[in-house]
């Protein structure tokens, strides 16, 4: 899998001291590294639904996609 997105990443900086300077880049990287994971589990989710291993995994025959609020959800 080859993961590709774009993303804007606003750095707050207290100082110019180092160590506030990459405070405020470790907390800009957090949504970006969220966005990263939420990609690589939608990817692997619909991989995994699709040739049974997703149900494998979690014990069930009975696997469903779901919406809620706009999310998908597997539903058991």
């Amino acid at each position: 899998m080859k993961l590709c997105f774009s993303t804007t990443i606003d750095i707050d900086i207290n100082s110019a001291n180092l160590k506030d300077i990459i405070e405020g880049f470790k907390k800009a990287l957090n949504p970006c590294f969220q966005q990263a994971v939420i990609k690589a589990l939608r990817y692997f989710a619909a991989k995994y639904m699709g040739d049974g291993t997703l149900g494998r995994m979690l014990g069930s025959s009975k696997l469903s996609w779901k919406t809620s609020k706009g999310s998908e959800m597997t539903s058991i």
